[in-house]
């Protein structure tokens, strides 16, 4: 886990504030002096459980060099540096909440993003050990009978992920997220939001495994999402599509309260398009 935070910035941005706030979620804090930066780069243990700030991109580079995660620090005085290749870098560090640093530290670590609970299920962020569980799903071929399914080749597949975590995940923050079943930690299937070429609106998407169809999760999960997506990302509009034989997805879609807009063809493909716009749900419940 997260266990400290260093502030090795020549201009100290961090407060006693933000100090207290980390003591207070488990997480320790030190001022680090430009004398005692030769020390940590020496250090051979401990950095995996730790982040640094720093301000100065010859500092940040030596420390990376030496196994630590570091989180950049911008402002006036350091404007004109390079910090190209640094995935991270912030502004007003007393203003940024524990979530942000243990989030970051989760990327820094490859540890998946935990999304949302439901009453059943948990929402998480895929990672490589889903492999197993994703083609165990997907062997079925009535959940491929309305999308693509995962390549052949495992190794193909494993570096798909690879490249969703971190293009898409660390980009837009949000993506196709596995489904976890309480109950006994099974992944029972994913949903999520993505952007599709040539929309503008987010797209919901979901699949279940066979075996979890038609128990209600389905409904449960989405019905989350779309909550999220508005609280968490702001996206008043969600778009779904649905081939029309897939008679099963456009019921459950209509009962989120998603609506027909038009028929679309994609790859030689025809879809029914349907859009949920909280906005106007929100003005037919008043």
């Amino acid at each position: 886990m997260l266990h400290a935070i260093y502030d090795c910035c020549d201009e100290p941005k961090t407060t006693q504030e933000l100090a207290n706030r980390l003591k207070k979620d488990g997480i320790g804090w030190k001022q680090i002096l430009p004398l005692e930066i030769e020390k940590m780069t020496e250090i051979r243990h401990g950095q995996q459980e730790a982040l640094v700030l720093c301000d100065k991109r010859k500092t940040a580079e030596r420390l990376r060099q030496s196994g630590w995660f570091v989180i950049v620090v911008c402002h006036e005085k350091n404007r004109e540096e390079d910090f190209f290749g640094f995935p991270y870098a912030v502004e007003e560090v007393d203003e940024l909440e524990t979530d942000f640093f243990i989030k970051v530290w989760q990327r820094f670590t490859k540890r998946p993003w935990h999304i949302v609970d439901t009453s059943r299920c948990e929402i998480r962020e895929m990672t490589e050990e889903d492999l197993d569980d994703l083609y165990q799903i997907y062997q079925d071929p009535e959940v491929t009978r309305y999308m693509e399914g995962l390549f052949e080749d495992r190794e193909m597949e494993r570096d798909y992920i690879r490249n969703y975590i971190r293009n898409i995940y660390m980009y837009f923050g949000f993506g196709t997220w596995m489904i976890i079943r309480k109950s006994d930690g099974k992944l029972i299937g994913r949903a999520g939001l993505n952007y599709r070429v040539g929309f503008e609106e987010p797209e919901l998407g979901f699949m279940l495994g066979k075996e979890y169809q038609k128990q209600g999760y389905a409904y449960e999960v989405c019905s989350c999402i779309l909550t999220l997506a508005k609280e968490a990302y702001g996206f008043e509009k969600i778009q779904a599509l649905a081939e029309p034989e897939n008679i099963s997805s456009i019921k459950l879609l209509k009962k989120l309260g998603f609506v027909y807009t038009e028929e679309v063809t994609l790859e030689q493909r025809k879809y029914q398009r349907f859009l949920y716009d909280e906005t106007k749900r929100q003005e037919k419940s008043l």
